[in-house]
């Protein structure tokens, strides 16, 4: 019915009415009979000079809610505001990829409310993400609070409003709960490159995510030790392959003898890559 599935537009510089024009009709309405959204699957919008709040809240209630990725980098202008409508647009729950990178105008505030449950007037659940990308944020926005929530929420079950409170519910109150038994919620892909968080970070992904998480960027995350990131590696599964710690100073040697996985590191076929230091080991094994 000529409806576009995926949405990419980066780096353009464009008059807010030429980028809305996409969702207009002829007539210059975002009626359900011109809509050619509504069967949006994945939206990528980076870098778009004209990309704000105003602009997003006509084209989020153009999309039929089953967005399965999103991703707004490099927009300084989009707010809290935003998030709110991200939220609205999930009503089928099909959101498992959410990429906010540079969008340094949201707030600690807004994420936490992004992945809040039962917020009054908005009936969607927070989004149940495989996904999350919140590098270069800035410092005070990307915070232990702000992941924690979105690790619980990542475990949120679709089948109804309830299902998905009780989830969340037990995983806010049950450290116990996952403990890498191979369910199919957590994060999988974790950037918080340029955050606040800390060793508490690493100890609620090491009980949420033990089962899922794949990859983890802690680039620039100066709060983050030896011993916090040593206890996550040691906890999580086999699944875990890849942590990227450019920018990381305080990550030393101490880190590479502290897991369980030591043996993993710097051989052929390693099944464990640490990306951003270089450390000279016995037996010439090295992290690059």
């Amino acid at each position: 019915e000529g409806c576009l599935l995926e949405l990419k537009l980066e780096d353009l510089n464009l008059e807010k009415d030429s980028l809305l024009s996409i969702v207009k009709g002829s007539n210059g309405t975002t009626s359900a009979k011109n809509d050619a959204l509504r069967n949006l699957r994945n939206l990528s919008l980076k870098r778009i000079d004209c990309l704000d709040d105003d602009a997003l809240s006509i084209i989020f209630p153009a999309i039929g809610g089953n967005l399965e990725s999103i991703d707004l980098s490099d927009n300084r202008n989009i707010t809290d505001v935003t998030l709110s409508y991200i939220r609205r647009c999930n009503v089928e729950r099909a959101l498992s990829s959410l990429t906010l990178s540079g969008c340094r105008s949201l707030t600690a505030i807004g994420l936490e409310a992004l992945f809040t449950m039962n917020i009054e007037g908005i009936s969607a659940p927070p989004p149940c993400l495989k996904r999350l990308d919140l590098s270069k944020c800035g410092i005070q926005v990307v915070t232990d609070e702000v992941i924690e929530m979105a690790a619980l929420a990542s475990w949120t079950q679709k089948s109804s409003a309830g299902a998905a409170f009780d989830s969340y519910e037990r995983r806010r109150t049950d450290t116990t709960i996952d403990q890498g038994g191979g369910g199919k919620g957590g994060l999988v892909h974790l950037n918080i490159a340029g955050g606040s968080v800390t060793d508490a970070t690493m100890e609620k992904l090491a009980v949420s995510c033990a089962s899922s998480l794949k990859e983890l960027n802690l680039s620039f995350c100066a709060s983050v030790s030896d011993k916090g990131l040593g206890y996550l590696v040691s906890k999580v599964g086999r699944q875990f392959r890849k942590i990227t710690v450019w920018g990381c100073a305080q990550i030393t040697e101490e880190f590479v003898d502290g897991h369980d996985r030591v043996d993993e590191i710097g051989g052929v076929g390693s099944s464990l890559e640490i990306e951003g230091v270089w450390m000279k080991k016995a037996g010439n094994r090295s992290i690059r």
